[in-house]
């Protein structure tokens, strides 16, 4: 077989082998294509997957909230017709309520959803914590749970994103409570602090409530993954690792069943560029 040619003129002649290289490099790239689609095949099933789970989760926890808002509204309307102020006041604690859930999962839902650069600025994180220990202290008083809060020693400028980590704080915080409710003795316990070597600020939330199993440590914090049943959105733990994956740290949980349980979120100390001083170089 011959075809074209070289400069020279003489024919280029294709032997048996350069046939089953041809074919040889056509099968491979067949496969290459067809590897290429049933990838891209297996990326959209897995998408539509997280669609629909999604989808499924946010409904579960709409559906209790509304269940709670139907219900407060009930009282509130009974109330109306009866003139019964106690019962309309009652009523109306419980719409509150849950427009306060309504409003938490919103914010969880865009936090979790949206990449976003952290605007850093040189926090007090005594201040922030009493800040969020302001918010939960009525909530705390009202089931019976003590509040311990420790501020640490030069944590009044931590180079952190303040609405992100009071959004992470809180979340935990509020956890706490929810995880000590209707336990003896409840008690939740926030701390301030730097380690020792400076290079890192953490805050820290323990409780002592049940505990979280072994075997759930790592799923608490995936998504729509909640051990508090109908009152959590399953939201609030992976919203707030993501917080603090974003300021490059992280959260680390220690739990003893029966014990308690400890979060522990840990932000560099220092701003990108800055000396082990502490000096920030421009």
């Amino acid at each position: 077989l011959a075809a074209g040619g070289l400069p020279d003129g003489n024919p280029v002649k294709f032997t048996e082998d350069h046939l089953k290289l041809a074919a040889a490099v056509a099968h491979q790239a067949a496969l290459a294509v067809e590897e290429t689609r049933y990838y891209q095949a297996l990326i959209q099933a897995e998408r539509l997957a997280a669609v629909g789970q999604t989808i499924a989760g946010l409904s579960h926890h709409i559906k209790n909230i509304m269940q709670g808002v139907r219900f407060g509204s009930d009282m509130v309307r009974g109330a109306l017709a009866g003139n019964d102020a106690a019962q309309l006041a009652a009523g109306w604690r419980l719409v509150e309520k849950n427009q306060g859930r309504i409003d938490h999962l919103i914010l969880d839902m865009l936090s979790y959803s949206k990449e976003r650069e952290p605007a850093v600025e040189p926090t007090d994180l005594n201040k922030l914590c009493e800040d969020v220990l302001e918010l939960v202290r009525g909530r705390a008083a009202d089931r019976g749970v003590a509040v311990e809060w420790r501020p640490g020693a030069n944590v009044g400028a931590v180079p952190c994103d303040p609405d992100g980590i009071h959004r992470a704080v809180l979340n935990l915080v509020t956890n706490a409570l929810d995880a000590v409710e209707d336990r003896p003795q409840a008690k939740v316990s926030v701390q301030a602090l730097l380690e020792p070597d400076g290079g890192w600020a953490k805050v820290i939330v323990m409780d002592n409530g049940p505990g979280v199993p072994a075997d759930q440590a790592d799923a608490i914090f995936k998504p729509f993954v909640s051990t508090k049943g109908s009152r959590g959105t399953g939201l609030g733990l992976p919203v707030s690792r993501k917080i603090l994956r974003e300021h490059g740290g992280d959260i680390v949980v220690q739990s003893v069943p029966e014990k308690g349980t400890k979060f522990t979120c840990r932000l560099p100390a220092r701003a990108a560029g800055s000396d082990p001083s502490g000096t920030t170089q421009f």
